[in-house]
């Protein structure tokens, strides 16, 4: 049976006097294609998963291997997405950094930045580098006062950045003389998969080519712009650089062994 937690009991927990130590929810999740369906957790650099040995219950004998599908610093991230999703309609403040009148950028990147997305929040570079009317905006005012906001001094982020008393800030960008507060993460969530089947399968495959061209023929590119480049040797190609055909994207290329993606896992449970 699901106990009810009342607002009154949350204000009361967090007053200082308070001997609440917080709130735990547990979940069991599904995968959408039912239970011990493959699902794919988050791939880190050098190919591997977040792997871990937990207990599941004081009362069992041995540890459980398990997989960290969805950690605590993504987990922050999604929520903070669906924060700025639904910033409006529960009027929450928002710094907008606009790009648009830099011209060079390239099509792929945004051209506005939500503070919802800045990676280090209020303590973030992007914000330290932005101006506000033309100004440095670590000079104005309201800057100053974010920069140097601390966990005890935190007015002007409730203010504008509520986001970050509650998912955490290092100010570690400022250098050694000024500001390092920190602030501790208030809420933690994380997604787990206990007793994974295997975690060693590969994705296994071949990109296919219909002219089954050569990936061995030379050609000259330039690898900043592979739109201009030659078959063979050639000096018409600006910074070209000598090549082969499927370093442009041509040719059969198979994926084996440790070339070839990790696969999704098989869980005998999920919880968040």
């Amino acid at each position: 049976m699901a106990d009810t937690i009342k607002f009154e009991q949350i204000l009361r927990g967090c007053r200082d006097d308070a001997f609440d130590n917080g709130i735990q929810i547990d979940t069991d999740l599904s995968p959408l294609g039912g239970p011990g369906s493959p699902v794919k957790p988050a791939v880190y650099a050098g190919g591997v998963y977040q792997r871990d040995c937990r207990w599941a219950s004081s009362e069992d004998k041995e540890a459980q291997d398990v997989v960290v599908i969805d950690n605590v610093p993504s987990q922050a991230n999604r929520l903070e997405d669906a924060l700025r999703c639904h910033r409006q309609s529960i009027e929450l403040p928002e710094f907008v950094l606009d790009f648009s009148g830099i011209g060079h950028l390239p099509p792929h990147l945004p051209r506005k930045l939500s503070s919802f997305q800045f990676p280090h929040r209020n303590a973030d570079a992007y914000l330290r580098d932005s101006q506000l009317d033309g100004i440095d905006f670590i000079k104005t005012s309201l800057g100053k006062e974010i920069f140097t906001s601390t966990a005890q001094n935190c007015g002007s982020l409730l203010a504008w950045f509520p986001q970050a008393l509650l998912y955490g800030f290092w100010q570690s960008h400022l250098g050694k003389k000024r500001s390092n507060s920190k602030h501790a993460r208030a809420w933690v969530s994380e997604i787990i998969g206990w007793q994974p089947a295997t975690t060693e399968t590969r994705v296994l495959g071949l990109k296919g080519d219909p002219l089954n061209l050569n990936t061995d023929d030379p050609i000259t590119l330039n690898p900043d712009d592979l739109i201009q480049w030659e078959i063979g040797k050639s000096k018409d190609i600006k910074g070209g650089k000598p090549k082969k055909l499927s370093e442009m994207g041509h040719g059969q290329v198979p994926f084996t062994g440790n070339d070839a993606s990790l696969a999704a896992i098989s869980f005998a449970r999920i919880s968040q």
